[in-house]
């Protein structure tokens, strides 16, 4: 058996498959996983191992879209006449926040000088686990002609909620004016 543990990402696992130098055939087979679907074969799921060779099975653990205790089974059926190899697959998903900002740019278009414009950005949490910002700001050269209104952190945003920011832009001068919300 094989105990990926806690895991807030994916994690990948390399099981090694051996065919013995005494044995008279290659050892041809396919790997295959049933159980949940945070499991898969990366690669070596096909297989001919001449004697005395080895080939590699990679099994990915993926917690991007799953959360809790998980489980399948690797299962490795072949030719060789001791039968199929079954390894049980166990891990727990302990979740990743998963962040998202809509729009992803801002254009204010045009502005009279001293006049504002009040444009809200959407920040989603499309993770498995709470997304907590504790920092948000404005930087970059033309910062000081924009402001928060609202909605600035902290904050924090269980798996599936979405949390507002309002901006506000009042340039104080004529011409193009940028800068980057960033959020931590």
């Amino acid at each position: 058996s094989w105990d990926f543990g806690d895991i807030t990402g994916y994690e990948d696992k390399t099981f090694v498959l051996s065919n013995s130098e005494d044995a008279t055939a290659n050892c041809t087979g396919s790997a295959s996983i049933n159980g949940d679907d945070a499991f898969t074969i990366l690669s070596g799921g096909d297989f001919d191992i001449a004697p005395g060779e080895s080939h590699e099975v990679v099994v990915r653990f993926d917690c991007l879209s799953e959360s809790g205790e998980q489980s399948a089974t690797l299962v490795i059926a072949s030719n060789d006449p001791d039968g199929d190899l079954e390894v049980p697959l166990t891990g727990d998903c302990v979740g990743v926040p998963n962040i998202t900002v809509d729009p992803t740019t801002l254009d204010f278009g045009d502005v009279l000088v001293q006049r504002g414009k009040d444009p809200i950005v959407t920040v989603t949490n499309h993770g498995t686990a709470d997304l907590i910002v504790t920092d948000t700001d404005i930087i970059g050269t033309d910062d000081d002609q924009f402001e928060f209104v609202d909605g600035e952190a902290p904050f924090t945003l269980s798996p599936g909620e979405s949390h507002e920011i309002a901006l506000d832009f009042s340039p104080t001068s004529l011409g193009p004016k940028s800068a980057i919300l960033r959020i931590r």
